[in-house]
């Protein structure tokens, strides 16, 4: 994530001189912060989009946003290998298969018990 906010951040400002004459597509109608919504708005005493919660003013930050965030890091081909953290596009750290033999040895036993119990059941009933 530190990666895509470093490359990407400053692509997806909050803040503008004057307000946009159409709303920047990264700038959502509105946030959710601990279940509750509230509206996303252009203030321009600030000049930039927010919103106000409980604590009062709070700047909308694209790189706080799980929801946006997420939907511009697979814009721009980043990917997550579970848990927290991203990884650079296009790096995604493929699964590891650790092979055992004994594991190896103990399924192709249990086929072979299994092929030669359907061919005993076979005899007794033909």
């Amino acid at each position: 994530m530190k990666d895509f906010e470093a490359t990407h951040a400053a692509k997806y400002p909050s803040s503008y001189a004057r307000e946009p004459a159409t709303r920047p597509e990264h700038i959502p109608q509105t946030v959710l912060i601990d279940n509750r919504s509230y509206p996303v708005y252009y203030d321009p005493t600030r000049g930039s989009y927010g919103y106000r919660d409980s604590s009062g003013w709070r700047t909308y930050e694209v790189v706080r946003d799980a929801v946006m965030l997420g939907a511009l890091m697979q814009h721009h081909n980043y990917n997550y290998d579970g848990g927290y953290g991203a990884y650079a596009p296009g790096y995604a750290p493929g699964y590891v298969s650790h092979h055992s033999f004994l594991g190896s040895l103990v399924g192709l036993l249990c086929i072979v018990i299994l092929v030669g119990g359907a061919i005993f059941v076979l005899r007794i009933i033909f």
